[in-house]
């Protein structure tokens, strides 16, 4: 389920639904104000690149350099690139 403000936000932000889904799947996760945010780290890329092979990677590297925000229902709430390092909870 998407909010229409991530919808909006994605469309905003030319990221593709299938960068989304990679960094939900492959990312790492941390709570953050009530909710979980994914992102792709070093090795989490690695694991991507293992998985989905170094074409996809290059084709979405801008797009994989983002982090993505998932509510407690699994619902996206929203999505942005990150512009500088994020904090571990």
């Amino acid at each position: 389920m998407m909010t229409h403000h991530a919808q909006t936000r994605m469309q905003q932000r030319a990221l593709s639904q299938t960068a989304v889904e990679a960094i939900i799947q492959f990312g790492e996760v941390t709570r953050s104000h009530g909710a979980d945010r994914y992102f792709l780290t070093r090795s989490s890329r690695r694991r991507l690149e293992q998985a989905l092979g170094n074409g996809f990677t290059r084709a979405h590297a801008r797009e994989l350099n983002a982090y993505v925000v998932l509510a407690d229902d699994g619902g996206l709430v929203t999505c942005a690139y990150r512009t500088r390092r994020l904090r571990r909870a």
